[in-house]
């Protein structure tokens, strides 16, 4: 779970004017065995002001995502405090459970560090692909409505949604991430008037920093409705000056004149959430999602079981796939059987075997891991693959209970994996605690 990052396409601006901040490179960071109670594994990213790692809980045993802050800060020119920011970000997600918003589990201190302890997410920022039905990205739309509708009951106010800060697993799970600079109703906090956010999706009451509340979030939500539909930002141009004036002054292509299969009636929907007169907009996002649902969109008809599962065909001793590939399918084995083998010191040993109607690679499918083993063909073998979009071909917004199964099973998958991980290591390296 990635927190404070950017991807190329977005700018993200405390001043029209300021130099963007820099950190240290991963390959420069020193990672910590242990911050707090928390085992480390991996380190997940770096940004200018702290660092998100992987950990794992000892205690209660399972997976978390750590996030610093170094307590020594470059000046930053009577902006927010970066300590009073971190803070808040805690204090914001402990109002909030819900399944479609990362967890928070705790605040500590550890040395120079103040850190949060946060769900983790196997997942990565939404975004536009043509080859997802409408209704599948519709539905994405509305995972993320219904999450940002709670925030909002709870008195938090995002302020910076977009798609870095949207994840989304490979069973279609959503999580609202990254609430550093939300507004806390009645809470007052530093340099609440600045300009913060990301231009392309800023309401424009944001950028003037007049009153930001339950609308502001709404804008950024069309925009970020618009850019999942479509594949394009509402309001783009070079510089964050262009880009505001865009957003101030100019409205944005139709929909209908992006994408052949968007219809006028939900251009009409995702125009009136980036209406810039707040009043004029869905006045909650629980508006803007019923407006979504009355469209009725369908999704698009099941294939037949003949025609769900490639298959494909292995000879004896032939490598399916390597330890450490990327995942994405997962197989049904319908003739012959399968080894599974693990590198260690060198060599190769079979740790199982997968025979007839049995299943592997299943976890590299669902929760977008690298493979942890090989898989070679034990004489000629005839499989059946099932890939990412098979799944979701069988899985649509009303297979609840499969979904929170699937989802549960995968994390308790993940736990048990991680966990060997982290007994491998302290057996190797001892344990300094």
């Amino acid at each position: 779970m990635g927190a404070g990052m950017t991807d190329a396409g977005e700018i993200t601006v405390k001043g029209l004017d300021d130099e963007p901040t820099t950190g240290p490179s991963e390959s420069e960071v020193e990672i910590p065995q242990a911050i707090g109670r928390y085992h480390i594994l991996s380190l997940i990213g770096v940004g200018g002001m702290g660092r998100v790692y992987k950990g794992f809980d000892d205690v209660i045993e399972r997976v978390v995502a750590i996030k610093t802050l170094h307590h020594q800060q470059p000046e930053n020119d009577g902006d927010v405090d970066p300590l009073e920011s971190f803070k808040f970000e805690a204090k914001a997600l402990g109002r909030i459970y819900h399944p479609g918003i990362v967890n928070i589990y705790e605040y500590g201190t550890d040395g120079d560090d103040d850190f949060i302890a946060l769900e983790y997410v196997e997942g990565s920022p939404v975004s536009y692909d043509a080859s997802t039905p409408q209704f599948v990205r519709i539905q994405t739309i509305l995972k993320f409505l219904d999450a940002l509708d709670y925030a909002h009951q709870c008195g938090v106010v995002h302020r910076d949604l977009k798609p870095t800060n949207v994840l989304v697993t490979n069973l279609g799970e959503v999580k609202i991430t990254d609430f550093g600079i939300s507004v806390i109703e009645g809470a007052l906090r530093d340099g609440d008037n600045k300009f913060f956010g990301t231009p392309q999706y800023m309401a424009p009451e944001q950028i003037r920093t007049k009153t930001v509340n339950v609308q502001t979030d709404v804008f950024s939500a069309g925009a970020l409705a618009y850019f999942l539909l479509s594949g394009e930002r509402p309001f783009d141009a070079a510089t964050p000056r262009e880009i505001v004036a865009r957003v101030l002054n100019e409205e944005p292509t139709p929909l209908t004149g992006l994408s052949s299969d968007i219809t006028d009636d939900l251009d009409a929907v995702i125009r009136c959430a980036l209406a810039k007169n707040p009043a004029e907009r869905y006045q909650s996002a629980a508006d803007f999602a019923r407006a979504l649902e009355a469209l009725n969109i369908e999704r698009p008809a099941r294939r037949g079981d003949k025609d769900q599962l490639q298959s494909r065909t292995f000879r004896d001793g032939e490598v399916i796939f390597e330890e450490g590939d990327a995942g994405g399918e997962a197989y049904i084995v319908d003739q012959g059987s399968v080894d599974i083998v693990k590198l260690a010191d060198g060599q190769s040993f079979v740790i199982g075997t997968i025979g007839l109607k049995g299943m592997f690679g299943e976890m590299s499918l669902l929760d977008g891991v690298p493979r942890m083993a090989s898989a070679v063909a034990r004489g000629d073998v005839h499989l059946s693959v099932i890939k990412v979009e098979d799944l979701f071909d069988t899985l649509d917004g009303a297979d609840h209970v499969l979904n929170s199964m699937l989802a549960a099973l995968v994390s308790n998958l993940r736990t048990a994996s991680d966990r060997l991980v982290y007994e491998r290591s302290k057996n190797r390296f001892g344990n300094k605690n």
